[in-house]
């Protein structure tokens, strides 16, 4: 069995609380890895999690020829304004992260691993970034199809749903 490593922005802590991060917390919750959950529910903030779910083919994961598409449940902070355990999928309804109190972030110096390396700056907008982060976004999906990621979820519905 193959393993992921995100070697070397697995530590990576953002400074930036401008404009324009403070934007991306309030257009949507950013994702993270199981151990980056699981960090959140120790925190004792697991009830600001909600179950959401990535839809990706097989070709996204090998490189190779497209398969079916599937389905990988995953937690991530919770959307403010909506009731339950499950995400809203109406793009036009406000969704932004429950985390985000007071135009801070509660996590900001741990937060998610997709926010951390999201960019506000020029170079956020560059094929070679966006193909970066896409890479790492199917990295952390991949973990969360792991039995470590899954068990996350299943600890979480116990105490939390």
């Amino acid at each position: 069995m193959r393993r992921f490593r995100l070697k070397g922005i697995e530590n990576y802590s953002p400074t930036c609380q401008c404009e324009r991060c403070q934007g991306m917390c309030k257009r949507i919750p950013c994702k993270g890895t199981p151990t980056e959950m699981q960090r959140i529910i120790d925190a004792g903030l697991g009830y600001q999690l909600q179950l959401d779910w990535w839809s990706f083919s097989d070709f996204d994961l090998t490189l190779g020829k497209s398969r079916e598409l599937k389905k990988v449940y995953i937690l991530a902070p919770g959307i403010k304004w909506t009731d339950g355990a499950n995400y809203p999928r109406d793009i036009f309804k406000p969704c932004e992260c429950q985390l985000f109190i007071g135009g801070k972030c509660q996590v900001h110096g741990t937060k998610p691993l997709l926010g951390r390396i999201a960019r506000c700056g020029r170079d956020a907008d560059n094929d070679i970034f966006a193909d970066f982060y896409n890479a790492v976004a199917l990295i952390v999906v991949r973990m969360w199809s792991r039995p470590e990621g899954k068990k996350v979820i299943r600890d979480w519905r116990k105490r939390f749903i």
